[in-house]
């Protein structure tokens, strides 16, 4: 299995020199035999979004979920083909530091003509940190500031229940049920008020 929390590439100045890619905070932590860098949530750098391109896919189509949520999302993979489908998708990197840690898909939903936030996971070995929390405030303020959203849609799986508490503390509420698949929205009135839960 491939490491997660890979590193970031940027454009460098011609002069700038090259340093080694830095772990996202102090020790390495092991998983499957595998080393991952290892975060307390007390040391945590800040979560940002960035495009992906070039030098990040490859660390994107790597990140990985427990087994339990592969039945809730396709692979990154599947999820970058499409995005490359659809003129309004925004494929994004979650970044922690200078390493990828997981990855969301936002655009424009065609039944309803509001943005939605299509993918959004966190790597296995990076989860219950906040970092999944922190990369959907980040996008909800991305989908506010550039593209005038004034209602954000999501959709789950009914028995997904780390989503639905998630999306429920965030403001969202059920607006349709089809199967199993719950889409939640939120409104611009709705993430003002206070949490319920």
């Amino acid at each position: 299995m491939a490491p997660a929390g890979h590193p970031v590439r940027r454009a460098r100045a011609p002069c700038e020199a090259m340093t080694p890619a830095r772990i996202i905070i102090g020790t390495l932590g092991r998983f499957e035999g595998v080393q991952r860098p290892a975060v307390s949530h007390d040391s945590i750098q800040p979560v940002r979004l960035v495009d992906v391109d070039a030098g990040n896919r490859d660390a994107i189509v790597r990140l990985e979920l427990a087994p339990s949520q592969r039945e809730f999302l396709p692979d990154t993979e599947s999820s970058l083909e499409m995005a490359s489908r659809y003129p309004d998708a925004r494929a994004l990197g979650v970044a922690v530091g200078d390493h990828i840690v997981g990855f969301a898909l936002i655009g424009i939903d065609e039944s309803t003509g509001y943005w939605k936030v299509f993918r959004l996971l966190v790597d296995v070995a990076m989860q219950r940190r906040g970092i999944g929390r922190r990369a959907m405030e980040l996008l909800l303020e991305r989908l506010r500031d550039r593209h005038g959203a004034d209602h954000v849609l999501v959709a789950y799986q009914d028995h997904n229940e780390v989503a639905r508490r998630l999306y429920a503390s965030l403001g969202f509420v059920e607006l349709d049920r089809v199967g199993s698949k719950v889409t939640a929205i939120l409104s611009d009135e709705a993430a003002r008020r206070p949490s319920q839960e």
